[in-house]
């Protein structure tokens, strides 16, 4: 509980005093005088921004877990449906495991675990989604060499991710990565599969992630809302295996937003992404010569990054720097207040607990 100090002011120049900690106090009239209630350590500009930043981590948090919750009860309802038009239990889950209904029912439940959540709560926040989402054109010239730069991102979160995998599973016996099912087969499969991976999830993830979340935080601070973004969208991902990878990637895909103004490139890297999984999925090729393709078309992403890089900085030598909001608290503040509230601790153990069941399944 935090230490409180409480003053009383009779005169109006007195309304903003400053006591022998050199701490600041704001003035509230009460009968004729003043009343000022600031905590023990905080000046009224930093006690404001905190209240700010914790209404915000309410909202977020709120939203998260309502989006954990669909996730935990979307199967199970859906099977409860199928129960009431005459399938057994056993039949239900095995009618929804076919690969080719899996991947139809996994469109549906992008859609609706993070496009209906933030959208009931800009509607709450009495905000457009219009005006949260950027979905006008980039910024001129930040287009294409961010996009680069963007896929050379993905290209090393790939590649940590695969070392991290090989770690858990050789020394500590971990099944770190998450078996996902079957592909459905054929042309019609393959497509089921693209839309449901390559399309759908990158559409709603950053409408949700690099369009409100991000929009809702920016007002602290370019670098706080994208790293604060990031990590929450690492944690929906729900298993070890995806979580570090999808922090890395959302930290670029975060930043690219922001220096190119809209969400439209962190839309195609993020596709563009997903659809090498897809295709390589997809390849009947000898696992040598598959990991030999994968490793070459790695080495070109990275290629093309430094490119984009190098172009980039010629054109502008601080197009990388990141304009943060002018705030009387400091970024350590910032963070502590925001994931120490209740509703993201909960948020963040919920995801952790996800996490860890893949272990016993």
């Amino acid at each position: 509980m935090e230490e409180n100090n409480t003053q009383f002011n009779n005169s109006e120049e007195n309304e903003n005093s400053v006591n022998t900690n050199n701490q600041s106090y704001a003035g509230t009239a009460v009968n004729g005088g003043y009343y000022t209630y600031i905590p023990y350590g905080f000046t009224p500009e930093t006690y404001k921004e905190k209240r700010k930043i914790r209404k915000e981590s309410l909202r977020i948090g709120i939203t998260l877990i309502v989006m954990i919750f669909i996730n935990l009860i979307f199967a199970p309802l859906i099977v409860l449906a199928l129960q009431k038009v005459g399938f057994s239990y056993n039949g239900a889950y095995s009618f929804i495991l076919e690969p080719a209904r899996t991947q139809c029912i996994q469109i549906a439940f992008s859609i609706i675990v993070f496009l209906l959540p933030t959208a009931v709560m800009a509607k709450i926040c009495g905000k457009k989604v219009s005006s949260l989402v950027p979905l006008e054109k980039p910024i001129k010239g930040t287009g294409i060499p961010f996009f680069l730069f963007g896929i050379a991102c993905c290209a090393l979160a790939n590649i940590y991710n695969s070392y991290m995998g090989e770690f858990f599973e050789k020394r500590f016996h971990l099944n770190y990565n998450v078996d996902n099912g079957d592909n459905p087969q054929g042309f019609f499969g393959f497509m089921l599969v693209l839309i449901s991976t390559a399309v759908i999830p990158p559409l709603v993830e950053e409408f949700a992630f690099r369009g409100i979340i991000l929009s809702f935080l920016k007002k602290f601070g370019a670098g706080f809302a994208i790293v604060t973004s990031s990590v929450l969208f690492g944690l929906i991902h729900g298993n070890f295996s995806q979580m570090p990878f999808a922090f890395t990637v959302g930290l670029s895909l975060a930043y690219i937003t922001v220096k190119t103004g809209s969400i439209i490139p962190s839309i195609a890297v993020h596709a563009f992404n997903n659809l090498i999984s897809v295709v390589f999925s997809y390849l009947n090729l000898p696992n040598t010569v598959q990991n030999i393709m994968y490793s070459f078309l790695l080495l070109i992403m990275l290629l093309c990054g430094i490119v984009s890089v190098l172009f980039i900085l010629k054109k502008d030598k601080d197009a990388y720097k990141i304009d943060n909001a002018d705030l009387a608290c400091g970024e350590k503040a910032k963070f502590k207040w925001f994931f120490t509230s209740p509703a993201i601790i909960i948020y963040t153990v919920l995801c952790c607990l996800l996490a860890i069941r893949y272990f016993f399944v």
